[in-house]
């Protein structure tokens, strides 16, 4: 391959933004959490699915805010980005604590193997990511 096709190639396919490449992975929690949550609705009762809907949204809304974080980003500096992710992963940990006591103080029916199975799955697809989104991420500003 020569070096125009070589920077045509680059030009028709650009890398991914640090925007894009959060939206994919939170969709795709979104969409793990949608088919357990329907699966135990469908094999089992519609209090396991309830269940398994709430694990998932205790694990996808920290993660939201952990990506809003991330995102809001423009400035380069090392040491700004590390203060972003710290305040990212400490608002990930206090919403998750937060939203586990509120489940289980408001919610006394939960079933928790579903409860926890689906924010574990959701959990996962951060694991299925890190082996599968191979691609190199084009971190700007306007991402």
């Amino acid at each position: 391959m020569d070096i125009n096709s070589e920077i045509r190639s680059r030009d028709l396919n650009p890398p991914p933004t640090v925007k894009s490449q959060v939206t994919k992975l939170l969709c795709l929690q979104v969409l793990v959490v949608v088919l357990v949550a329907t699966s135990y609705c469908y094999f089992g009762d519609e209090g396991m699915g309830f269940s398994s809907l709430v694990g998932g949204v205790i694990a996808v809304v920290p993660a939201t805010f952990y990506g809003w974080q991330i995102l809001l980003n423009v400035d380069q500096r090392a040491r700004s980005v590390f203060r972003l992710h710290i305040r990212g992963q400490i608002g990930k940990y206090l919403l998750t604590f937060l939203m586990f006591s509120i489940s289980f103080t408001f919610f006394k029916q939960l079933n928790i193997i579903a409860l926890f199975s689906s924010y574990l799955a959701a959990l996962l697809v951060y694991w299925w990511a890190l082996a599968t989104f191979k691609d190199k991420v084009r971190s700007n500003g306007k991402s």
